[in-house]
């Protein structure tokens, strides 16, 4: 039979952080990935609506300070800038997002 639309047979997320903590301060780095297999977008598993699989990679590193309380922080979405599809139509294509770098700080009062 044909598979359901939007259900791939495998996919997966891992992450691994580390945290370094003083006196005065934390800092923490992360790293994730996220994969998603190849999966069909419609009832009739057309192969023009197949997409393919896909792994993305996001990463994030934050120092906080706790007097003042205060924490910068800054990451990177689709690290590798993978390409890929949110959906899979005959005549269209829903991209995902490219890769995405940020920075910001936070003052908790």
């Amino acid at each position: 039979g044909n598979s359901l639309p939007a259900s791939p047979n495998l996919s997966g997320n891992i992450g691994l952080t580390y945290v370094y903590t003083s006196s005065a301060w934390e800092v923490s780095t992360s790293l994730y990935a996220r994969y998603k297999g190849s999966e069909y977008k419609r009832l009739n598993n057309d192969p023009g609506t197949e997409t393919p699989s896909y792994t993305i990679l996001n990463a994030r590193a934050e120092l906080e300070m706790f007097d003042p309380s205060v924490t910068f922080f800054a990451f990177a979405n689709n690290l590798t800038d993978e390409t890929y599809f949110l959906d899979y139509g005959a005549t269209a294509r829903l991209v995902g997002k490219p890769r995405i770098f940020g920075v910001g700080a936070r003052y908790n009062f």
